[in-house]
């Protein structure tokens, strides 16, 4: 008993490590909350080119804050003033702009830059001129500025120059020369001018040169004859030879040459040749602006939301140009932050090593804890043994006085009664314990001031009259059932039976019976009355006290004008929970949900359970939609924080639909129906939100219904096909393999999204079909590559869920291999994480299935769900791909690109190829290929393909860079 009390007692320490890395990992990230709103559309005027760096920046800034924010639409407007800034060409903008958007409602202006807000605030546009306006990155700013526009706020850019030129002095004290490189732009001149102020200090102190509109030439020719001591302030742009800018992205091979440090006030400059110098951050002032425009879509007043005077800005400088210029380290500003150090373990992961060493200590305790904890469990378990022995004996000697007993009570179970009529006697039998019977006769009063005192009064009239009739209407019988009280003032239910003994003449000589128990009797129908209209698990009404009560509901509804709901509810992804935890962890959350949205409910609204994880809440009736919707708010609230189930925290939200009536029907079917649809529509548009029924959600019902209907014949009709996108080798750009991706074009409906259909087909159970006949013609289609001497390579087929659940899934797999006459490695199936970790032994088992066969297994959109790398071991899989999301930031997100260099060296280590897919930039790939990444897959090689294209490509063997 010992050793099986060890083992369990090892497996709870295994479940509850898991669980505490889980919940860690939960802390360590981030949540983001879906609010469900009306689309709110944003025009975002920039003032320069989409090539710009800095436009760039900012832009990133704003789509970090408001791209999250499902319900709000962005457009981009380029005015490209930098090349080109005239009366002509404004007017063009102006009538381009008047086209574009006088059919569109915009809700909120962003601009950027200077050239941007003098448009919007000069312009003729009216629709733009009404709507709320947020600036950024402008110069030179007053209040005067935008007197004529109330509803206004921004971030007002203002380049440290002060601080750059103190740093200089401080890092370089005996600078002589300082050239000052600007231009003519809007905030190329307002440049100028603070930098003039600014250096004005210092005049007796350095030689100060500025160059506005200068040509490389004319720039080198500038710098001949300054001596050592000179340095560069770089704020504007150069020229080229035709006097046309010359971006500051393409600058880098001007200032290649320059022996001078080069100083910057703007991040987007920073560059190989650069030094630094207090700079400000387009991204950081785009942040701003997002969070600014968030705030007024909401609903915050504009006035409200302050203008920022002063942009945030930073000391940051190149280590390797410190370095070459002799320019000491202790001599930076404070705070400075200082790129290209070499690297440093301990600088580079400071933090990851405190976290791990924090968590090696926590586990540490913990596991102390828990052998402490084994110890008092093991002695706890010796001593109820002994109790368990000891109970067992007392058992056996109260099971022989239980017998015993019960041989007495089946003797007789009513009480025997009888009135003597003409001695007024009553005789009672002591078998009852509620009544006390002394069986003998005693006076008739006596016991009728007994009874009256025990019997409620209501039954206690109703046993007189009864006896009445027999007395005197010529009744013969008495069956009457009362409600007596025992001496704790607990009602107990008698059925009182008796007849009468008549003399010849008619008279009532004695009238007896029987008094019977029936308690339990009362209370089983009791029970199954509530159980016929109440949920046995929560106690909650159930389907059918809903369609008694609904009627009269709506009827009062109507009769006191009033509006009235009907909330269908149901708990997200409740299913996983069963299939993760248990069926009784799903009942224990069902009870814990009503509990929760019980106690926010008024006597105004009904609770009921249909079934499942569905509920309905019935809003008897109230004055103002926005009170039924505010409710459906705090019920959606009310599953931010997690459900507390057997010590594990279980999070979940709901998907909530609503109905009103009189408005959308009187109909409680229709009502029924229509909340139900709303409540689908909102889980398909993301789930934990609310949505109000209306006619177009019938209309999205029927075109999937359609879909569904037009999926079904999609095969025999030859409106489905495959198309193929290249996996290639990250370094050479030769072609590894190939993914099969399915398209529907459809006679009916046209082409067809597949993140359209194949939900449908997965929810309907046409996957199955469609899965087979997709992993079949693929199959062919490589077989017969191998006839026609094409390049060996593997071809990728993704497999669903479903497919991989069917039992006779691994025996199709074979026959399908056997009749293409394919080899088994040549193929490999793609399965996603989420689906890897759902139901995880078994999936496991038919991984090893397939692995037994021969065939290769990819781990698809990696970093998606919650495995881990440590998990992966366990897996008999060949290769993980890197989802798309992880690949977009790499080259701009430090963050990002360390998250993937480590799953790639991770990976490696354990035996498994990377492939990354999704990627469209030459950035990345250069990313990409630094940090070992085995395969490459996306539109920056090929998008997918015919198959006569794709058999092209692979004649060719390779696809160029």
């Amino acid at each position: 008993m010992e050793e099986e009390f060890l083992k369990r007692t090892n497996n709870k320490i295994l479940k509850i490590f898991i669980y505490f890395i889980i919940v860690f990992c939960v802390f360590m990230c981030k949540t983001y909350i879906v609010y469900s709103l009306d689309y709110k559309n944003v025009l975002i005027l920039n003032s320069y080119d989409e090539g710009f760096k800095w436009t760039r920046h900012m832009e990133r800034g704003i789509y970090d804050v408001l791209n999250n924010q499902y319900d709000i639409h962005l457009f981009h407007e380029y005015m490209d003033t930098k090349n080109i800034n005239n009366a002509e060409y404004i007017d063009m903008l102006t009538k381009l702009y008047i086209k574009k958007y006088e059919n569109k409602k915009i809700d909120l202006i962003i601009c950027c830059d200077n050239d941007a807000l003098n448009f919007i605030l000069s312009s003729k546009i009216k629709f733009l001129n009404s709507c709320p306006l947020v600036f950024c990155g402008i110069n030179e700013f007053s209040d005067d500025l935008i007197k004529n526009k109330k509803n206004c706020t921004g971030v007002v850019e203002k380049i440290d120059v002060d601080s750059t030129i103190s740093s200089i002095f401080t890092m370089q004290p005996n600078t002589k020369n300082i050239v000052v490189v600007t231009d003519s732009s809007t905030t190329g001149k307002s440049n100028e001018e603070s930098a003039k102020k600014v250096i004005s200090k210092y005049k007796e102190r350095v030689n100060v040169y500025f160059c506005k509109d200068i040509t490389q030439k004319e720039f080198y020719n500038k710098l001949k004859g300054l001596s050592s001591d000179t340095v560069i302030l770089y704020i504007g742009q150069f020229r080229d030879d035709n006097y046309d800018v010359i971006p500051f992205s393409k600058s880098g091979k001007i200032l290649e040459k320059c022996k001078y440090p080069i100083y910057v006030c703007w991040d987007f400059l920073f560059g190989k040749n650069v030094v630094g110098g207090k700079v400000i951050s387009g991204y950081d002032q785009g942040l701003v602006a997002g969070n600014m425009a968030s705030k007024i879509l909401r609903g915050i007043n504009v006035k409200n939301v302050p203008i920022m005077r002063n942009c945030p800005s930073n000391y940051v400088f190149n280590y390797n140009e410190l370095v070459k210029h002799n320019i000491k380290l202790n001599n930076l500003p404070k705070n400075s932050t200082i790129v290209n150090r070499p690297y440093s373990f301990i600088y580079e992961y400071k933090r990851y090593i405190v976290a791990v060493s924090s968590l090696i200590f926590i586990l540490t305790t913990f596991i102390i804890i828990l052998s402490i904890n084994i110890r008092k469990r093991i002695e706890s378990e010796k001593k109820l043994k002994e109790n368990y022995i000891a109970l067992e004996k007392s058992k056996e000697t109260l099971e022989k006085g239980r017998q015993k007993y019960k041989l007495v009570v089946d003797g007789s179970n009513d009480a025997i009664w009888e009135w003597d009529i003409k001695e007024d006697k009553l005789f009672m039998s002591n078998k009852l314990n509620i009544i006390k019977g002394s069986s003998k006769y005693t006076d008739i009063n006596e016991n009728k001031r007994y009874f009256s005192k025990i019997i409620k009064e209501e039954d206690y009239k109703k046993i007189i009259e009864k006896f009445k009739e027999i007395l005197y209407k010529n009744e013969n019988y008495i069956d009457v059932e009362c409600r007596i009280l025992d001496e704790f003032n607990y009602e107990n239910w008698f059925n009182i039976k008796g007849k009468a003994l008549r003399d010849g003449e008619g008279n009532v000589l004695k009238i007896a019976g029987s008094i019977t128990d029936i308690t339990d009797r009362k209370e089983a129908i009791k029970k199954i009355e509530y159980l016929a209209y109440n949920d046995s698990l929560t106690g909650l009404p159930n389907r059918v006290a809903y369609s008694r009560d609904i009627y009269g509901i709506i009827q009062n509804v109507k009769k006191d004008n009033k509006i009235g709901a009907i909330m269908f509810l149901d708990i997200d992804n409740f299913k996983n929970v069963n299939d993760t935890l248990g069926h009784d962890y799903g009942n224990e959350l069902l009870k814990k949900v009503n509990k929760r949205i019980s106690n926010i409910l008024t006597e105004d609204e009904r609770f009921y359970r249909l079934g499942g994880d569905e509920f309905i809440i019935v809003q008897c009736g109230s004055y103002n939609e926005k009170d039924i919707e505010l409710l459906a708010d705090n019920i959606l609230k009310l599953f931010s924080k997690s459900f507390i189930v057997k010590n594990e925290h279980i999070y979940t939200t709901v998907s909530l639909g609503i109905s009103f009536f009189p408005k959308d029907s009187c109909d409680q079917s229709v009502l029924l129906k229509y909340a139900d649809t709303a409540m689908y529509s909102a889980k398909n548009l993301g789930k934990s939100k609310y949505l109000i029924y209306n006619k177009e959600m019938s209309s999205n019902l029927i075109r999937r219904s359609q879909l569904e209907e037009g999926l079904r014949h999609a095969i025999e009709r030859k409106e489905l096909k495959l198309v193929f996108q290249p996996q290639v080798n990250a370094n050479t750009g030769e072609i590894k393999g190939v993914e099969v991706l399915l398209r529907w074009n459809s006679e009916k409906f046209g082409f067809v999204s597949p993140s359209e259909f194949i939900v449908i087909a997965e929810k309907s159970g046409l996957i199955n079909s469609i899965g087979e006949w997709v992993l079949r013609e693929s199959c062919l289609k490589r077989k017969q590559w191998q006839i026609e001497n094409l390049k060996d390579i593997t071809i990728s087929v993704n497999v669903s869920v479903i497919q991989l659940q069917q039992d006779d899934f691994i025996e199709k797999l074979k026959e399908i291999l056997e009749k293409t006459k394919l080899p088994p490695e040549c193929l490999e199936l793609e399965i996603t994480e989420s689906v890897m970790m759902e139901s995880k032994e078994t999936n496991l088992d038919i991984l090893n299935s397939i692995r037994d066969i021969g065939v290769k297994i990819a781990l698809d959109d990696f970093g998606t769900g919650y495995s881990s790398l440590s998990y992966l071991k366990m897996l008999p899989i060949n290769k993980i791909k890197l989802d798309k999301s992880f690949i977009d930031t790499i080259h701009i997100n430090k963050n990002d690109k360390f998250i993937v260099e480590g799953i790639i060296d991770l990976a490696h280590k354990i035996g498994l190829n990377v492939i990354a897919e999704g990627v469209e930039l030459n950035e990345q790939l250069d990313v990409l290929c630094e940090a070992n990444c085995d395969e490459i897959q996306g539109y920056y090689f090929s998008k997918p393909v015919e198959e006569f294209e794709f058999k092209e490509l692979l004649k060719k063997g390779y696809i160029d860079r």
